[in-house]
């Protein structure tokens, strides 16, 4: 949303846009950071691991957990500048640090729920060391205080803009499922796995490994000289905060089942590496008094820049192998103009970044879709185009996604390093019997003039009325203009209306098209024929039914259903 100001404003591009507000965030939140470092060279070293971090870190610079504590970090400098004096009382300005603190700590929960943890662990320190403080009258006194004000508003406002935000994206399932002994036992054995295998450079990372033994050597010292370190009150406040951070993550981290289903990724744990570093150096910033000072804090400096350094090496040699910025080879496919793309989810939307106006990119329907606008645009583009790579072993005849069939249209070729082939879309015309829908079972026979098992439903079964007696099969559809014909035979008993055919989605809480059904409907009595039913979604279906209510009245077969595009 930052972004829209220099995109709206001063015009310039989307993958300027956002990346000058992302690193113009990510350098606010470093300077606020570095502003409780003293030494100009642990400053530079704290440079190091946030600008240039180990491979496994990288992430810091990519997505949002960067983002996420480049807030925390900018709250951090405006909460010392708050009690960087004793207040005799709230002014103006201290009561606009007060909601600058609290819109940035709604903005980094928005950039990541797992911000709350770091958030209220501030609130909850700050409180208690503010608490202590006062000597007589505490009740009256907090209840004089605006803090206690800003968290009560803060909390619910936060509530309220988090909760309004989350209603109007895709529902992720597992998404808040924590603290599970299978989910965590399987969590700490792919951990302490990675980290095996990096202790033991089985990974394609030498200069990780080695930066992890020299790492620990730097923390051996931290250990040695614990006695030694002079925390003013404030950095030791921080130094807390962290510690806890650091630990309270990484539990939240180990026990959700989200992060489990993703393969416990290294990204999850760029928190931990920020909230590590921020104690570290703190720590090794305020020891006093000890010997070999210069050389400690070039060893600390080397170890960082291995760390670094290593993450070029790898991307030049190992992989991807080369240096060449993405976004100039995704840029590739602007060469084919206005283009709709369906790949992977990690191969998606990285490709739209170079020109989003004329290239829509979206996961395949397999994968989790956040933007479902963005899906029709994809389709309303004059070409589409199907991307394979680290999804499909070859391009088929013929494609189904989000309730569209598409066609193949010309042979695979290569471009932005990707296998690429042309698709279109072309009508639906989809068959769906007895194998297909549910029922019950108990109702099936075999129809001598098909020679085929079909659904009958007798006019003698009351336990057959006033429900329905077929449904499914839950279906995908796209926008369109369809027509659903039902393979029906009746034997009615009269001119009474015996049965409701509908078209619904959403199980029924969308009606499409409905039509009772009578004698009249039919040319013939005892002969099969298709009874149709009109619709035009207007928006994409991932589960539509045709279902067949019965009354009674008649004998009734059902046969099939046809879904077909006009």
């Amino acid at each position: 949303m930052a972004g829209q100001f220099f995109y709206q404003i001063l015009y310039f591009s989307p993958i300027q846009s956002e990346s000058l507000t992302h690193y113009l965030l990510i350098i606010a939140g470093f300077l606020c950071f570095a502003s409780l470092l003293k030494s100009n060279i642990i400053k530079l070293i704290f440079a190091v691991v946030w600008f240039l971090p180990p491979l496994r870190m990288i992430d810091i610079l990519k997505l949002s957990q960067g983002e996420q504590y480049a807030l925390i970090g900018i709250s951090v400098l405006i909460i010392n500048k708050l009690y960087s004096y004793q207040i005799e009382s709230y002014r103006f300005k201290e009561h606009i640090l007060l909601i600058l603190t609290t819109f940035i700590f709604i903005a980094s929960l928005w950039v990541s729920d797992l911000a709350i943890a770091t958030i209220g662990l501030i609130v909850i320190v700050n409180t208690v060391l503010n608490i202590k403080n006062i000597k007589v009258n505490i009740y009256p006194t907090i209840l004089k205080n605006p803090e206690l004000y800003y968290i009560i508003f803060g909390f619910i406002a936060g509530a309220l803009f988090i909760y309004y935000a989350k209603a109007n994206t895709v529902k992720t399932e597992n998404y808040y499922d924590f603290f599970n002994l299978k989910t965590i036992l399987e969590s700490l054995k792919v951990f302490i796995g990675t980290m095996r295998d990096l202790f033991l450079f089985r990974i394609k990372e030498p200069f990780t490994s080695l930066y992890t033994y020299l790492l620990l050597c730097g923390v051996f010292f931290i250990i040695l000289n614990h006695r030694k370190i002079r925390l003013t009150k404030n950095i030791s406040k921080w130094v807390i905060i962290f510690i806890l951070d650091l630990i309270l993550v990484f539990i939240l981290l180990i026990s959700s089942k989200w992060v489990n289903l993703n393969g416990v990724s290294r990204r999850y744990f760029v928190c931990n590496y920020i909230s590590f570093w921020i104690v570290f150096l703190l720590s090794f910033d305020n020891i006093k008094e000890y010997k070999f000072k210069w050389f400690l804090k070039v060893f600390i400096a080397i170890t960082v820049l291995l760390g670094g350094l290593g993450t070029i090496y790898n991307y030049k040699y190992i992989s991807p192998g080369r240096l060449r910025p993405t976004i100039e080879i995704a840029s590739e496919f602007k060469s084919l103009g206005k283009i709709g793309i369906i790949s992977e989810y990690w191969n998606s939307y990285i490709n739209s970044a170079p020109d989003p106006d004329n290239i829509k990119v979206i996961p395949h329907d397999r994968s989790l879709v956040r933007k479902q606008s963005l899906v029709d645009s994809v389709f309303f583009q004059p070409q589409l185009y199907v991307i394979r790579d680290m999804w499909m072993d070859f391009f088929p005849d013929t494609l189904e996604q989000f309730g569209y069939v598409l066609l193949k249209d010309g042979n695979e070729f290569k471009l932005g390093n990707c296998k690429v082939c042309k698709y279109k879309k072309i009508k639906v015309n989809k068959t769906f019997d007895l194998r297909k829908q549910e029922y019950d079972i108990s109702q099936v026979i075999t129809d001598n003039e098909l020679n085929k098992k079909v659904l009958y439903i007798s006019s003698t079964c009351n336990l057959c009325k006033d429900k329905y007696m077929v449904f499914g099969p839950y279906t995908p559809i796209g926008i369109g203009d369809f027509k659903a014909q039902f393979s029906l035979k009746t034997v009615p008993k009269n001119d009474d209306i015996f049965a409701l055919l509908d078209v619904s989605a959403e199980r029924g809480k969308i009606q499409l098209a409905t039509k009772k059904i009578s004698k009249n409907d039919f040319i013939s009595v005892g002969k099969y024929e298709y009874i149709e039913l009109e619709f035009k979604p207007t928006k994409r279906y991932s589960n539509i039914e045709f279902r067949i209510y019965y009354y009674g009245n008649a004998d009734l077969y059902f046969d099939h259903v046809k879904l077909i595009e006009k």
